[in-house]
């Protein structure tokens, strides 16, 4: 299963005009969880509406935005029992079609789901990233039926290993792991405040709202598109499915990613690369990126194939998934050619600069 997180304070809280295209995006994905107490109590019931819609609904209550970071065990259990049954409600076949229920966070309240879990009888995998694995999986004598792992990113300026995700295989043992092998989540579909966005930007009331109550220097959000991730998810969902097996390509995609500034460009405002708070170690954030842009395609053959990624007016030949963005400035476009022929390209993003905003680095990337 491959699961977008769709998070608070975005136009998802209006399912009656938002979700019907947000089904349409969501490629190849079986559900959607839902995190935010307001969307659950607001939405759930126009969000349902259609129970052959291929697409599920599941809750993971974000006790971490919760006040005290706990939710109310009645108010949690009354959620489950009304729209746990729901044909709608995401189900897990393997285990007795259970209903799906995840958290993110809440590591203070963990013996509350010793109840919970025999009053609803649900499929528990929460998010208790902050207890570590093996704390997670003894919590509250064992209570979870199953961990995911929010940890999705490099702690330093290093490549992501498998380190964590066969940590948290061996603290479960037979128990399920939401990531692979058992399930995929996809952090998350509009989680804009943390940049880890893959849906469509497309209003702006969608987080501006957001990024005041942040009181963020910088828009970091409208000039910086994620959808260019999306281009290529179907075929990496199809591989999932298919227990590892490359599906055929019918369509030939290229997608870019790339930062906008070149690490140095403008002062940090005060932004370090890893949590102190999380007992990780601060890092300048210019150490911890990469000045490169970045590029994948998917082709039917890779013969005679030829890729250039133009910075304004320089054209770089490429050939290793990266090329340096060097002092080039400008609009950014990548094009795949076979025997000249342009097969694949992906373009439209905002340009390579050099010119501060509000005398800030702005650090998110842009996927086009």
């Amino acid at each position: 299963m491959d699961v977008p997180e769709i998070t608070a304070a975005t136009s998802e809280s209006t399912p009656s005009t938002s979700f019907p295209p947000v089904r349409a995006c969501i490629f190849n994905m079986d559900g959607l969880l839902i995190n935010s107490e307001d969307i659950i109590t607001a939405s759930l019931n126009t969000l349902l509406e259609n129970p052959n819609a291929q697409l599920k609904l599941f809750f993971s209550f974000d006790y971490a935005a919760s006040p005290g970071g706990a939710f109310d065990k009645a108010s949690v259990k009354a959620l489950i029992d009304k729209f746990g049954g729901d044909e709608a409600y995401f189900k897990v076949k393997k285990q007795g079609n259970k209903h799906l229920v995840s958290t993110f966070e809440g590591p203070k309240t963990t013996d509350d789901w010793i109840e919970l879990k025999a009053s609803t009888n649900c499929f528990f995998i929460p998010d208790w990233s902050s207890l570590g694995p093996e704390k997670a999986a003894a919590a509250a004598g064992g209570v979870v039926d199953g961990l995911f792992s929010f940890d999705a990113w490099p702690v330093g300026p290093t490549n992501k290993t498998t380190t964590t995700d066969k940590e948290y295989q061996a603290a479960l043992s037979s128990k399920a792991f939401m990531m692979p092998p058992d399930f995929v989540e996809i952090p998350t579909w509009n989680d804009y405040g943390e940049s880890h966005y893959i849906k469509p930007v497309t209003k702006k009331d969608e987080y501006n709202g957001l990024l005041n109550a942040f009181g963020a220097p910088v828009d970091y959000v409208t000039n910086n598109p994620h959808q260019g991730w999306l281009k290529l998810l179907p075929f990496y969902v199809a591989q999932y499915k298919a227990g590892g097996k490359a599906p055929a390509v019918t369509k030939e995609e290229a997608a870019l990613y790339y930062r906008t500034w070149p690490a140095t460009t403008c002062p940090n405002g005060g932004t370090t690369g890893n949590n102190p708070q999380f007992g990780q170690t601060a890092i300048p954030p210019e150490q911890m990126v990469e000045d490169s842009i970045f590029f994948a395609a998917l082709l039917t053959s890779d013969a005679n194939i030829n890729v250039t990624v133009a910075v304004g007016g320089t054209q770089i030949p490429a050939s290793r998934g990266a090329v340096p963005m060097g002092a080039n400035t400008g609009v950014i476009s990548l094009t795949v050619l076979r025997g000249g022929t342009t097969v694949a390209e992906a373009k439209g993003g905002p340009e390579l600069s050099t010119t501060c905003q509000n005398n800030v680095q702005n650090r998110n990337g842009a996927a086009v």
